[in-house]
């Protein structure tokens, strides 16, 4: 196993695979634009890009910056960015849609009460049940992500060849 910096170039040749993923990388590094096009360069012809990243600037909340994210996107900035690579998006859409509306809130009553805490990550969830609920509405909205572009979402997933 290799570590690499994120936003330097990979060691591999041009067009070296037919299919590159990656899945919560890009809000992390300030450079996006020069990863992506990195990726595009390993990427054969006619391969494919599958990208995940955190969407919607206004959910910015403490977990981004316990996890050093620099940003997240909307569906427009992160498919222009991919196009300014030098790809083609397939699919575009955002995903975590069935949690949205309580991560909104979560997010938004954390900013407006701006209480001190001790505990400032989103995955303590609560008791296994709580959690074992939440996977449960995280997975069924799967097959729905991957056929139609859901209009909002906590998260976004795009493809591109």
């Amino acid at each position: 196993m290799r570590h690499l910096v994120p936003g330097d170039p990979l060691p591999f040749p041009d067009a070296t695979f037919d299919i590159v993923t990656s899945f919560d990388v890009l809000e992390h590094i300030e450079n996006d634009r020069g990863t992506l096009r990195e990726l595009h360069r390993v990427l054969r012809p006619g391969g494919a890009l599958v990208v995940a990243v955190p969407a919607f600037p206004m959910l910015w909340g403490d977990q981004d910056e316990i996890s050093h994210h620099v940003r997240r996107y909307r569906r427009r900035q992160l498919a222009d960015r991919v196009y300014e690579a030098g790809l083609t998006v397939e699919h575009a859409s955002y995903f975590n849609t069935l949690l949205f509306p309580v991560v909104a809130a979560v997010r938004l009553l954390r900013r407006v009460r701006r209480a001190p805490r001790s505990d400032r990550t989103d995955f303590n969830v609560g008791p296994a049940a709580a959690n074992r609920i939440l996977g449960t509405l995280f997975a069924a909205e799967a097959p729905i992500v991957t056929r139609t572009r859901m209009p909002f979402g906590v998260s976004l997933l795009l493809i591109a060849r």
